[in-house]
């Protein structure tokens, strides 16, 4: 859908939500009930944080540093999918380095996108070796999303270095059947058509509840080749009891998406158009945990999980390569890879609490049992090629929390791991949380160490091209934070900083193999990352909020050993990672109107002019402003407007990848009564 005087438009929506915001507040009659209920949450609550401890503790007794996206949150912002929800999230950043709209990967304070594990209710989705694309991931029946920055491997093990990323199902509440449809569809300055539907239902009895969504989406993408991503999602979850000790939940989820690549224009300088490749991902997440509560303070859970992943890269020779010279290698054949990862597991924890006058202690201890599985099958020029890897792992853990003199929480816990024929690691981590003023400032401090295996391609492949490496070490990293949260005006404003600094070392590299034509894995370079980052909440009035989020951060690489100097040079920022990212919002909350206004800064950063090779460049620093605005119709209808890069702002992702143009989405959404 070719939209030519969006800008105009998206324009005249942004004057008039401000028009909304500013009006006086007499001549609104907002809702008391509904500002307590979503405006002063944000500061006042102190949800539980799932992701940061296997025991139960509000984010404000934690040390560690964490953002929610709630429910409401969520609605407030109306992201199309998983990757735009988490845009604005302090200490991330959302690499599109292929071209907006393609593959799309997180960063979390500077570590590699392999570093960051990705959760769905307790299911870790990210493939062997630690990688997560999250193109074509949607938000379908997510009630909300969970980050957690810094190391998480006491927790998860490996591949959770620079941090986790849960998202969690809505459950669904007692009572009648309760329907939802919602939709949307739009376009955009530059080609850009695309749509999104959603059917939910939630209901059930007490004793067993349900909440289930199906959707689909389709976005044709920016540039002259369409990239024409669809995909498909289901869900299910069910919450229920069986007698007055025990309770359950399980969740089913699929995930379809299938898109054409690169996501480019033609004439690009270091890619070529190639209009053949194309790549489909099909995930099937499932668990079921059972909570047993024992005598006293002792509650055990089991819990089973399974996770399948089948991928599919499709390219076809079409002459790439003869449309003009080029200094790099550019692959062009007919070539298939067709990949199945399985992954199954089972864990048990137990926790026990008790309060002993003014010092509650709480315990939490487990052990998880995996297996992993890889199929990969190629067909390359008419030659066929299958190969299996396997893996299994194990782990114990532990946890402790104790709030000493009602003023001081301590969170201390490590997990001791083992992936198949890779050595074991013990991954310790502190924090503490000193309430210096209480219910107004608190003062917190972490430290811990993480570590990510090798993938299975690095330890067991045995090609004419690289050789295996069983002997290959974990990469590991040591990490270091403090920061405060302050509270004040009457509880109308929060802030909150952090500074941290992280070493990874034992980077994995490939090089020559001595006496061969072939490559090898070995454990070579290092690298750090240190950085501050901030969130800022303010109640300016009952029905408007304002705030900003960012982060500042500095990279370097300290040993370059196994990748090229010219590209990693020794004392020089790692590529890829903005030195600032900053948002900022206001947000308008009235009994009818309801929109939010939102900058974005990306700043300077080192870029190679191919994904992982090339010569280094700067990418010059840029602005995106956005808006969206929600009309209550009635209490069962809402019709939305959604304004992405309003001014309509050219911009580079990467070294010859524009970035998403101006856009204008409308929808609506109905709920039974």
């Amino acid at each position: 859908m070719q939209i030519k005087s969006i800008r105009a438009k998206l324009l005249v929506i942004a004057a008039a939500m401000l028009a909304a915001v500013s009006q006086p507040l007499h001549a609104r009659q907002a809702d008391p009930a509904r500002t307590d209920s979503v405006r002063l949450r944000i500061i006042r609550v102190t949800p539980v944080i799932a992701t940061a401890s296997r025991i139960p503790l509000s984010l404000a007794r934690l040390g560690i540093a964490a953002t929610l996206l709630s429910a409401a949150d969520l609605a407030a912002r109306r992201p199309p999918t998983a990757a735009d929800a988490l845009r604005d999230v302090t200490g991330l950043f959302m690499d599109e380095s292929a071209g907006a709209g393609g593959p799309t990967i997180v960063r979390i304070r500077g570590g590699e996108e392999v570093f960051t594990q990705i959760l769905m209710d307790g299911v870790q989705l990210n493939q062997n070796g630690g990688y997560f694309d999250f193109q074509g991931v949607t938000l379908s029946n997510i009630d909300r999303v969970e980050v957690v920055r810094g190391p998480q491997s006491a927790l998860f093990g490996s591949s959770a270095m620079s941090g986790a990323i849960q998202f969690m199902t809505r459950a669904g509440a007692a009572g009648p059947a309760r329907f939802e449809i919602d939709g949307e569809g739009g376009g955009a300055t530059d080609h850009g058509a695309n749509y999104r539907a959603q059917a939910s239902v939630t209901g059930g009895s007490p004793q067993l509840r349900y909440s289930a969504a199906a959707g689909t989406a389709f976005d044709r993408g920016f540039y002259a080749l369409a990239h024409d991503t669809k995909t498909m999602n289901a869900s299910v979850r069910l919450d229920g009891a069986a007698g007055d000790r025990v309770t359950f939940t399980g969740v089913g989820r699929f995930i379809g998406m299938e898109s054409m690549l690169p996501v480019r224009d033609a004439g690009s300088t270091r890619a070529p158009l190639d209009p053949n490749a194309m790549n489909q991902r099909e995930r099937m997440i499932g668990s079921m945990r059972a909570r047993i509560n024992g005598t006293g303070a002792l509650t055990n859970e089991i819990a089973v999980t399974g996770y399948r992943e089948f991928f599919v890269y499709d390219d076809k020779f079409d002459n790439v390569a003869a449309a003009g010279s080029r200094p790099f290698f550019i692959f062009d054949a007919n070539f298939v890879l067709r990949s199945t990862l399985q992954r199954g597991g089972g864990e048990y924890t137990g926790r026990w609490s008790a309060s002993a006058g003014a010092s509650p202690v709480a315990l939490a201890w487990g052990a998880s049992l995996q297996r992993e599985t890889l199929t990969d099958r190629s067909v390359y020029e008419g030659n066929r090629n299958v190969v299996n890897f396997e893996r299994g792992a194990g782990a114990l853990f532990a946890e402790a929390s104790m709030l000493a003199a009602a003023r001081l929480n301590i969170l201390a816990g490590a997990r001791i791991e083992r992936f198949g024929a890779v050595t074991s690691d013990l991954t310790p981590r502190l924090s503490v949380n000193f309430a210096a003023l209480p219910g107004r400032l608190s003062i917190r401090a972490a430290a811990g160490t993480a570590y990510k295996a090798p993938n299975l391609q690095e330890q067991y492949a045995d090609n004419p091209f690289i050789a295996g490496n069983p002997d290959l070490k974990p990469e590991t990293s040591k990490s270091i934070e403090a920061g405060f949260d302050l509270r004040a005006m009457q509880d109308r404003a929060a802030f909150a900083a952090t500074v941290f600094r992280q070493d990874y070392e034992d980077l994995i590299r490939a090089v020559a193999l001595e006496g061969t034509d072939r490559q090898i894995n070995r454990n070579l370079g290092s690298s750090r990352a240190s950085g501050v980052e901030w969130e800022l909440r303010v109640i300016a009035r009952p029905d408007m909020t304002i705030g900003t989020d960012g982060t500042a951060l500095k990279t370097e690489v300290l040993d370059n050993a196994g990748v090229s100097n010219d590209a990693y040079p020794v004392g020089e920022e790692l590529p890829f990672r903005p030195d600032i990212t900053a948002s900022a919002f206001v947000e308008h909350g009235g009994p009818r109107i309801k929109g939010m206004l939102r900058l974005r800064y990306i700043g300077e950063q080192t870029v190679l002019t191919e994904r992982f090779s090339g010569a280094r460049v700067a990418l010059d620093p840029y602005f995106v402003a956005g808006a969206n605005v929600t009309y209550a119709v009635s209490s069962s209808l809402d019709l939305h407007v959604r304004a992405d890069n309003l001014f309509d702002k050219r911009y580079e992702t990467a070294f010859d990848r524009t970035g998403a143009p101006g856009r204008m989405t409308l929808g609506l959404t109905w709920r039974s009564r």
